[in-house]
Parts: structure tokens; C-alpha cells; sequence
């Protein structure tokens, strides 16, 4: 689990998984890798976090 800061005048910290927070970055930062659907479908179907899952399913889509 990943603590950290939110935006200025959020009231406390937040939390997210490890999982999350490295599949968001890659996401984010090498969308165009070929691995990384391939990744994203993987834990949109077998992420062991239910959240996790439901959010991967909802970024494959949007990109589809």
C-alpha cells in the first residue's frame, strides 16, 4: 500500500495499492508500450483487488 498527499486543501492522506499506482504510471507515462494492454487485460480480469479490476475494465473501454 502507497500512502501520499492528495491535491492542496485535501483534508488527510490516501491510500492505494502498489498495483495500482505502477499500472496508473505505466499507463500514463508509456501508453504506447505493446506490453501494457496486454498488462491492462491481465488485471482486468485476474487482479486479486476488486477495485483494481473494475478500474482496468473501465481502461480497456475507453480505449477500445
Amino acid at each position: 500500500m502507497i500512502l501520499y498527499r492528495c491535491e492542496p486543501g485535501y483534508k488527510g492522506w490516501r491510500t492505494e495499492n502498489s498495483r495500482s499506482v505502477t499500472l496508473k504510471a505505466l499507463l500514463t507515462y508509456y501508453l504506447t508500450h505493446p506490453k501494457n494492454l496486454e498488462l491492462l487485460r491481465d488485471r482486468a480480469t485476474n487482479d486479486p483487488d476488486e477495485q483494481l479490476r473494475e478500474w482496468a475494465q473501465e481502461q480497456l473501454k475507453s480505449t477500445m
